[in-house]
């Protein structure tokens, strides 16, 4: 059949003399999924060739979406094609495999596919796949032919048998070694009997004919299927205890092995940055292997998992709007992908056993695995895709047992240390040291050498450095010892004087780092403080807010899309100079507002959480009533009723979405999910939209599991923060969390990959060692800041202050510029990020702001030479004493 669909589509471009266009494809379904007698047709064929949408308009094209060429749609998502527009049904069909072929000498990508894309039969993706519901229903029709019985009690004999050598371990031992072949005779003998009984005679001749010329043995596999799944279902609880025994040493040198490389990354197993992606769902699946019953049960769970990795990596290259044909998936990327997995996988149930202070000779026992399915998984899958399977596990276990052997006299070690040419390379079976441990190494190499320079310039100067100077709170604090009542905001964010509302782009220091006091209108007249004491403020895309020490809240700045929750009267100009009241909210008590883009988050004294603004991904946290609008607005703060009765504590904004904290340290999310920044399971509108738990493990995990032995205290959540499309927290032993968008490493997980569940920033766990811990966190458009107890501060991602592209994938030290460093090492207690510049603020109170390299700096900024490259940072003396400061997304917005 296969060869019919290359003739049809050979023949109709001959007769028509077709050229096709660049990247179709061409789906051959396999042969057992079509009927006997249906003709392949040219709508047939024509329904199977698929030719890109939008080739040819690159702004447009959306990678992954087909249009066949008698006009209907289809959508190509990982290793499956889904039917759309046009086709009767909707399917989701498995791609087998993939190869370039040559028709009329034109070159086409060919996709071997499970069944037709439109009509034929629904059959398993993988001959050789069984499930258990299938397995009962045809070992009940089986047993339902009474010439089948005496083969049904034949096996129950041997099930009896082999439960008596188990019975006592001295016989077990005699028989160890050939139980399996034992096995395997008994179920050869039960599968040729119930062949001989003739219980599918009755099939129809035109059924059997296909099953001959068409290679589809479906229904003797099925039996042989059955008869292993009868025998070993019914043995597994005797015999599966003994493999895992019987393999105890190699499992504990795996374990030996993976605790050795626990933060090991895509990265570290030398992936690709483009198929780097996190597999929740491969590790997720893989750790329910042990629950299995059978030897076909378990090979299968290995395929469910690499099926998922493959998709997974499709996903993400579509993702990244990347051309599939330069980035074709290979075997070498699917294992290297697996190796994480399964690493991922030991950790995971690593973190388990200690929690319940188990003592496990292997929580995860993947070597018995592999043994228990070679040795009692009797059917010969090696041409199949259960064969090739099993080779990539085989293939990844040895990997790491290798490693296991490496000796520390190494010989290949030695001859590669004593060659010139080879300076710097290692042996292949040696542990090399991750990205997360030499990135601990360098944060303590760099503050230690920091410290020293700090003493250094001090005994220089004669001078202390450092000093402690007027009392300053960050970001949130509700401190009101002395009076804040001055606003101002660091930059220009736009013209007063125009007629039409328009943003300054100044690209000049004095533009960007200047100073401008917001006036306040108290009684009529304009003032440059309050009358109310400040207790925090929130910027966002081109607008502000300010909570008073009353609980009001006032907005300023650009009110489109309905973002500063009150709506100007008709005539009035979009931007509004000076803070003014959100009068919807006056009968609440504000505790604290977050901006993001264009929506906005407050939460009251009762805990509840308010919204307004764009709500057009689901950000706001309930669906708007015009949910057909492109542009969705709502000018009025609505309360989000799915939070109400938990006390929200804080907020927290993205671009496009939300996180919310509770009193108890629940962290919940809502919003745009892609890049995974909701950090939880959420695909459709409805699910994205709903405020919901995120339930992960929040507890700061030391460089050591074993000190986390029988400890059954779960930590929470203190602190949240989003960047544009990533989210992170810190949890209330000290140690740092991150999710969501990491192509840029912006996570800090030493890595490429996006992250769709809250995951433990290791280098700084590792480096800090228990010293300090982490205080606050920010996050930008593509990096993020952490922020030690020990006032040093790190940067992770792309270093907006820097002229270089080079990205950090795991923390750095944020190194101040000479003649700062000397005076503020050490001294920071806040930190904030806008879209593409940051702020740190000083013990002292003074703020330093990064900025563009185009812009002329003042002395005390940074300078680049040829040797060593310094960031742009500046003092903002103009600012004076900063008690508390945030970024808006190109603005700093400070208070004194």
């Amino acid at each position: 059949m296969g060869e019919m669909f290359l003739h049809g589509l050979a023949t109709d471009m001959e007769q028509t003399q077709r050229a096709l266009p660049p990247h179709c494809l061409f789906c051959i379904p396999q042969p057992r999924s079509l009927l006997v007698d249906e003709m392949i047709t040219q709508d047939v064929l024509y329904s199977h060739l698929l030719t890109p949408i939008n080739i040819d308009d690159e702004p447009k094209r959306r990678l992954g979406e087909y249009r066949t060429f008698n006009g209907k749609q289809v959508v190509v998502v990982g290793s499956h094609v889904h039917t759309g527009k046009g086709f009767h049904d909707r399917r989701k069909v498995r791609i087998l495999v993939s190869e370039k072929k040559a028709i009329q000498h034109q070159s086409v990508t060919v996709l071997h596919i499970s069944r037709p894309l439109e009509g034929g039969i629904n059959i398993p993706d993988d001959p050789c796949a069984i499930d258990i519901a299938t397995f009962r229903k045809y070992t009940a029709i089986l047993r339902s032919f009474p010439e089948n019985e005496l083969v049904f009690y034949q096996l129950n004999e041997t099930i009896n048998q082999v439960h008596k050598i188990c019975a006592q371990d001295q016989v077990y031992e005699r028989y160890k070694e050939t139980l399996p072949a034992i096995l395997r005779e008994e179920w050869e003998i039960a599968v040729d009997e119930l062949i001989q009984a003739g219980s599918f005679d009755d099939i129809d001749q035109d059924d059997r004919l296909q099953r001959i010329h068409e290679g589809g043995e479906s229904h003797l596999l099925q039996l042989r299927q059955v008869v292993e799944c009868y025998l070993m279902e019914s043995l597994h609880d005797l015999v599966f205890p003994r493999v895992v025994a019987s393999c105890q040493d190699q499992d504990k040198k795996l374990q030996h092995v993976m605790h050795r490389m626990r933060y090991y990354t895509p990265e570290d197993f030398g992936l690709r940055k483009e198929f780097q992606c996190f597999v929740s769902e491969a590790r997720d699946t893989l750790l329910t292997i042990v629950e299995k019953k059978t030897p076909l049960d378990m090979l299968l769970v290995f395929k469910t998992c690499i099926d998922q990795i493959s998709d997974a990596i499709s996903r993400n290259v579509k993702l990244r709007q990347l051309d599939f044909e330069a980035y074709q998936l290979t075997t070498d990327d699917i294992l290297d992908q697996l190796l994480f997995v399964l690493l991922q996988t030991f950790n995971q149930v690593t973190r388990r056993v200690m929690e319940v202070n188990a003592c496990l000779a292997s929580p995860f026992p993947i070597a018995a695995v592999i043994k228990y399915i070679s040795d009692y998984h009797f059917i010969n899958s090696n041409t199949t895709a259960l064969g090739f399977t099993m080779a990539n596990f085989q293939v990844a276990v040895e990997y790491f047992l290798m490693r296991g052997d490496h000796e520390d006299d190494c010989k290949d070690c030695l001859e590669l240390a004593l060659q010139d040419e080879n300076a710097g390379t290692q042996c292949l079976q040696m542990i090399a040291e991750s990205k997360c441990a030499r990135a601990a190494r360098k944060i303590r190499r760099d503050f230690r050498k920091s410290l020293a320079n700090e003493e250094l310039a001090r005994r220089d100067t004669g001078t202390e450095t450092g000093q402690e100077g007027t009392y300053s709170t960050s970001l949130g604090s509700t401190g009101d010892v002395v009076s804040i009542k001055s606003l101002s905001i660091v930059g220009e964010w736009s013209l007063p004087t125009c007629d039409e509302y328009e943003v300054e782009n100044d690209t000049s220091s004095i533009g960007l780092l200047s100073v401008h006091p917001v006036e306040f209108v108290i009684n009529g007249e304009e003032f440059a403080m309050s009358d109310t004491n400040i207790r925090q403020v929130s910027g966002g895309q081109r607008f502000f807010a300010s909570v008073m020490e009353d609980g009001a809240l006032f907005t300023w700045g650009d009110s489109t899309g309905g973002r500063l929750g009150y709506a100007l009267a008709d005539g009035d100009l979009r931007r509004v100079n000076c803070p003014q009241r959100v009068v919807a909210l006056e009968q609440q008590t504000i505790t604290q507002v977050a901006c993001g883009a264009f929506h906005t988050l407050a939460t009251d004294l009762n805990g509840h959480v308010f919204a307004w603004g764009n709500n057009s991904k689901g950000q706001l946290g309930f669906l708007s009533p015009s949910a057909s609008a492109l542009f969705i607005a709502v000018e009025t703060p609505s309360v989000v009723e799915d939070l109400r009765g938990v006390y929200m504590s804080s907020v927290a904004c993205g671009e496009y979405h939300s996180l919310a904290l509770s009193s108890d340290g629940c962290v919940f999310s809502w919003g745009c999910n892609k890049y995974g920044k909701l950090g939880r399971a959420a695909e459709g509108l409805l699910e994205m939209t709903q405020p919901s738990l995120i339930d992960a493990d929040w507890t700061g995990w030391p460089t050591d599991t074993k000190s986390r032995r029988g400890s059954r205290v779960r930590s929470v959540v203190s602190r949240i923060a989003a960047g544009k499309d990533h989210s992170l927290a810190i949890s209330s032993d000290g140690a740092g969390f991150s999710w969501g968008r990491g192509d840029s490493g912006q996570l800090g997980h030493g890595c490429y990959m996006d992250v769709s569940e809250p995951m433990q920033i290791m280098a700084i766990s590792v480096a800090v060692r228990g010293t300090s811990s982490l205080t606050d966190v920010a996050g930008g458009n593509d990096f993020s800041i952490l922020l030690l107890k020990n006032g040093t501060a790190y940067i992770c991602g792309r270093d907006p202050s820097l002229d270089t592209n080079k990205l950090f994938l795991s923390p750095t030290l944020l190194s101040l510029p000479s003649q700062l460093e000397r005076e503020f090492f050490a001294q920071i207690t806040a930190v904030s990020c806008g879209e593409m510049h940051y702020a740190l603020l000083a013990k002292s109170g003074a703020l330093l702001v990064s900025f563009k390299n185009f812009l002329q700096p003042s002395s005390d900024a940074g300078s680049t030479t040829a040797e060593v490259q310094e960031r742009h940072i500046t003092w903002v003396k103009e600012a004076g004493t900063v008690r508390q400061m945030v970024c808006g997304t190109s603005h700093t917005i400070i208070v004194a």
